[in-house]
C-alpha cells in the first residue's frame, strides 16, 4: 500500500444459500457478462437497492436503441 493511502473498510463475508437452478442461472448470466458469480450477485443487489447505476452488458444494445429512438424523435419534432 502506498504511503498516505488508507485501507477500505473490511467486508464481512455473508454465506448465501440458493437452489442449484438459481446458481446455474446466475452463473450463466455472469459468464455472458464477463463477471464472476460474486460480482454478478453484487451488481444485481446494488441495482435492486439503488446503490449503484446499473447498465448490464447485455442491455447496452437496448439502451443504445432507446437513445437512438429519443434522438430520432427529437430530430423529427425539430424538423416539423
Amino acid at each position: 500500500m502506498l504511503l498516505g493511502m488508507t485501507r477500505p473498510p473490511p467486508v464481512t463475508p455473508y454465506p448465501l444459500r440458493m437452489s442449484d437452478a438459481l446458481r446455474d442461472r446466475l452463473t450463466a448470466q455472469a459468464k455472458e457478462r464477463g463477471h464472476s458469480l460474486h460480482a454478478e450477485i453484487i451488481a444485481i443487489l446494488e441495482g435492486a437497492t439503488g446503490l449503484a447505476p446499473v447498465v448490464p452488458g447485455t442491455e447496452i444494445k437496448t439502451l443504445a436503441e432507446e437513445i437512438a429512438e429519443i434522438v430520432a424523435a427529437k430530430l423529427r419534432d425539430s424538423s416539423t
